[in-house]
């Protein structure tokens, strides 16, 4: 729960709610997930809250108003552009058909732009005007918005659109990612809390990603007390660090190797590390020795076995050894 003096961070979700003394009402509350560094996970939280609220609203709205990974995409009248990777996983797997891809991601820096903002080619009020311009587009259709930030709260600050000044100009009020800990946790979020404090704008709460799962209930209670105590917001999560999240789907190693799953479809969601991986380069007969004979029914409960494109005779061979194992 939050501190007693603040209602708990759902129950703001209303209009107005999140609106700041030192700018004007926003039409719709917008919660902005922030972090202390790149890759801890913000789009992780990301994913949970729309989950989230999506069983609470009708129209959940999404953006990324300052991106730097960026990939092609087709809108809505079938007009190529260019948006943050995140934002296309969130339009599409939560299906926001009311929101338009051509305001969910407003400011991207690719290679060369921060030359190019130095030299005067980009200016900053057409930055600033951009993500206004997408918010108020994505607020007008929506009940809530959420809205993700990019790397650490400073990010972008070159190009004078840090996390922190891209929320303020939102009237955003923030969920705060770290990674798991006490002391060295506590010291990046009061740092980057600083941040968008010099911005005008407040960290509602904080979530420790990727903390020992043995020191889960521990972080949980002093973690939890620390942030009551100094900062008088609620410690809203505490997700463990498991070791098989780190590890790549079989669906994630088919996109990446650009095939084609022929059989075992069932299997897509199972991951692999690299315990069970093996890149085999060897004859036939070394493969299969290594592969059925010399395995115990404790080993490689699931191989992935990793070969050319070429080698047919490995592909025929154990499929022709294992089906003579089962007939």
């Amino acid at each position: 729960a939050f501190h007693r003096h603040q209602p708990p961070l759902l129950s703001l979700a209303q209009p107005g709610a999140f609106a700041s003394p030192c700018r004007s009402p926003m039409p719709q509350p917008t919660i902005f997930v922030a972090a202390t560094r790149q890759h801890v996970g913000k789009t992780t939280v990301s994913l949970a809250l729309m989950s989230g609220l999506q069983k609470r609203f009708n129209k959940v709205g999404f953006l990324k108003p300052v991106g730097q990974q960026h990939l092609p995409v087709r809108d809505e009248s079938g007009n190529q552009l260019r948006v943050d990777k995140d934002v296309q996983v969130m339009k599409e797997y939560f299906k926001l058909d009311h929101v338009p891809y051509s305001a969910m991601s407003p400011v991207i820096i690719p290679s060369g732009y921060t030359a190019r903002y130095i030299d005067g080619e980009v200016s900053n009020e057409a930055q600033c005007a951009a993500i206004r311009r997408a918010h108020e587009t994505i607020s007008s259709g929506s009940d809530v918005v959420l809205a993700e930030g990019t790397g650490h709260v400073g990010v972008g600050s070159v190009v004078e659109v840090s996390n922190a000044r891209a929320a303020a100009m939102m009237g955003a009020e923030v969920v705060l990612v770290a990674n798991g800990g006490i002391g060295k946790a506590f010291d990046e979020l009061e740092m980057n809390r600083m941040m968008f404090a010099h911005e005008g704008v407040r960290v509602r709460g904080v979530v420790l990603n990727k903390v020992r799962p043995d020191k889960v209930e521990y972080v949980r209670s002093k973690m939890g007390r620390l942030l009551e105590q100094r900062w008088g917001v609620p410690l809203l999560g505490v997700v463990p660090e498991l070791s098989y999240l780190s590890k790549p789907t079989l669906a994630e190693l088919e996109r990446a190797l650009d095939g084609d799953l022929l059989a075992g479809h069932r299997c897509r969601s199972l991951h692999y590390g690299v315990e069970n991986s093996f890149l085999v380069t060897t004859g036939l007969r070394r493969f299969l020795r290594r592969a059925f004979e010399q395995r115990s029914p404790s080993e490689w409960r699931r191989p992935l076995f990793v070969t050319h494109v070429t080698r047919d005779d490995l592909l025929l061979g154990y499929l022709a050894q294992h089906q003579r194992l089962i007939s």
